[in-house]
C-alpha cells in the first residue's frame, strides 16, 4: 500500500510539470493531409514534443510523433525547429494512383504485371524541419514546415490477394501550413 501511495505521488508530480510546461493546439493543412496538432514544451523552452493526427486526402487517417529542438531568435517571435519521430496510418481503398509495381507473372515469368496495395497500414521514420512565428500581443502563432515519412506500405496486392510491401511515396511531398493557439 505505501509502494501505491508513493508511485501515486510520484505520478501526480509528473503530470502536474506536463501542464505546467506550455503548449499550443491548432490545425495543420498538408500537401495531402488536414491534421490537428499539438505541440508540449519539454525541458523549459528547449525542446518541444508534436502530435499531429488526421485526415489524408486518400482516404486514409494518418499521425506523427517527433521530438524536436528549438532555436529562437533575439526578437522572440520567430522560431525554428527540428527534430524525429515516428509517423503511421492506414488507407482503406487504394493506391492505384501511386506508380505501379511490376513484378514477374508467376505462371508466365516472361510476362510483366502492374499492381498496386489496397486496404493497406503505413509505418515509417518521421522528421521534421519547420519555422514559426508567434504574434507578439496574441496567443497565436503561424508555422510552415516539411515532415517527411520514409516508410513502408503493407497490405493487399491487387493482382493477388497476396501480402505485398511497398515505399511510402507520398511521404516525402508532406509540406504544411498550421496555425496554433497557445494555451499557456
Amino acid at each position: 500500500m505505501k509502494k501505491l501511495f508513493i508511485l501515486s505521488i510520484a505520478l501526480s508530480f509528473c503530470v502536474l510539470a506536463t501542464y505546467a510546461q506550455p503548449r499550443a493546439i491548432g490545425l495543420r493543412i498538408g500537401a495531402n493531409s488536414a491534421e490537428l496538432t499539438f505541440h508540449q514544451l519539454v525541458n523549459s523552452q528547449d525542446n518541444l514534443l508534436e502530435i499531429d493526427f488526421g485526415m489524408s486526402w486518400h482516404n486514409a487517417l494518418q499521425g506523427a510523433l517527433t521530438y524536436n529542438w528549438i532555436s529562437s531568435t533575439d526578437s522572440g517571435n520567430w522560431t525554428t525547429y527540428a527534430g524525429f519521430g515516428i509517423g503511421g496510418g492506414y488507407t482503406w481503398g487504394d493506391n492505384s494512383w501511386y506508380p505501379k509495381k511490376v513484378t514477374a507473372n508467376e505462371t508466365n515469368p516472361t510476362q510483366e504485371v502492374k499492381w498496386f496495395l489496397r486496404d493497406y497500414w503505413t509505418w515509417g521514420v518521421a522528421g521534421l524541419v519547420g519555422i514559426e512565428y508567434k504574434f507578439p500581443n496574441f496567443p497565436l502563432g503561424i508555422s510552415f514546415d516539411y515532415r517527411p515519412l520514409i516508410g513502408f506500405d503493407l497490405g493487399t496486392k491487387s493482382n493477388t490477394g497476396k501480402f505485398g510491401v511497398q515505399y511510402h511515396v507520398p511521404g516525402l511531398w508532406n509540406f504544411g501550413i498550421a496555425a496554433r493557439f497557445m494555451l499557456m
